[in-house]
């Protein structure tokens, strides 16, 4: 808050930013990523409603245009029972450098939550999601978000620099070594609750 604002006046700019923010269409992919700088770092309301709404603008829009999110895609998770589609995970290039990773889940009653995996917020601990849920008429699970990263760091092949691929191969579990290859992951079993 500023020197001398009252309560009602830093929220009346607060709302005002966060509509400002919104309004804003992105033109490039990498826009759609984008965490702009919005001036309430430590708002912890703000910084999660933000991202809710930045994330969710971002899974319409690989909604809208499918050709851009099998670009974008990295991973699919499937249901362990018969393969219904449970989520999709995608990378998003940052200009000038870097990625954001993009989950969006599916649930059985034909809704669908998208987040940012890896967005930076003023307290990791307290303002960000830590898993989003997953549902088919099989069961469900609630899958956490850096699951989701570990994923699109066994397709690209990320792994430190002290370490060989095949050591980082040989130290995966197994859910994740079984989906390298064909990109298609199944929840681990301790997450799964079958119907």
């Amino acid at each position: 808050m500023a020197e001398g604002e009252t309560d009602e006046e830093y929220l009346d700019r607060r709302d005002a930013q966060y509509e400002r923010l919104l309004s804003y269409e992105p033109t490039t992919i990498a826009d759609y990523a984008h965490q702009p700088d919005h001036g309430f770092w430590g708002d912890r309301e703000f910084e999660r409603k933000f991202q809710e709404e930045h994330s969710k603008r971002a899974g319409n829009y690989l909604i809208a245009y499918p050709k851009v999110a099998r670009l974008l895609r990295r991973g699919v998770v499937r249901c362990p029972t018969r393969g219904c589609f449970l989520a999709d995970v995608f990378l998003f290039p940052l200009e000038p450098s870097g990625e954001r990773t993009l989950a969006l889940t599916n649930l059985t009653r034909g809704e669908s939550r998208t987040s940012w995996v890896n967005w930076e917020y003023s307290d990791n601990w307290h303002v960000a999601p830590i898993y989003l849920p997953a549902s088919c008429r099989h069961g469900s699970a609630r899958l956490p978000l850096g699951w989701f990263e570990e994923i699109v760091a066994t397709v690209e092949g990320w792994k430190h620099v002290l370490h060989t691929h095949e050591e980082v191969y040989a130290r995966l579990p197994e859910e994740l070594r079984r989906g390298k290859a064909s990109r298609t992951f199944h929840p681990p079993a301790a997450l799964w609750r079958p119907k």
